[in-house]
């Protein structure tokens, strides 16, 4: 091999480096929202007690539960459908946002704009007392 072809493989090998890397930095497929959840978090406990205000938020099990600034209650995948970011509930703007990237998702989880492109799974919830049953 002389030093052309060298020069010209090596240069291909590098560009198709490049080009993969561009692809694999934006890649989807290894977030995955929950599946088959059923949990329960008990509003008395520390961890969770700050869901008693409108506004707060926590993530458990990757799912983002928040007390909405109107008092309802949303849980949606905590991963942004982009880059895996966790996402925050911004109670300032009663939405969803990835703090990475800016991806913004309304509280159903609906992708309203930003980089990502396939909504936040969402859901259910039911409240017992002090107790909210998140589920599928």
């Amino acid at each position: 091999m002389d030093r052309k072809q060298f020069l010209k493989l090596t240069g291909l090998s590098a560009s198709a480096l490049l080009f993969a890397n561009c692809f694999i930095g934006c890649d989807d497929s290894g977030i995955n929202a929950p599946s088959k959840v059923d949990f329960t978090v008990d509003l008395n406990d520390a961890n969770y007690s700050s869901l008693k205000d409108n506004g707060s938020f926590v993530v458990v099990n990757g799912i983002l539960i928040a007390k909405t600034v109107s008092g309802s209650y949303i849980a949606v995948s905590a991963k942004c459908t982009h880059d895996g970011v966790t996402v925050q509930y911004q109670s300032n703007q009663d939405r969803i946002e990835c703090p990475a990237h800016g991806s913004i998702f309304l509280n159903s989880g609906k992708r309203q704009s930003g980089p990502a492109q396939k909504d936040l799974v969402q859901y259910k919830i039911e409240m017992n007392g002090n107790v909210l049953r998140i589920y599928s």
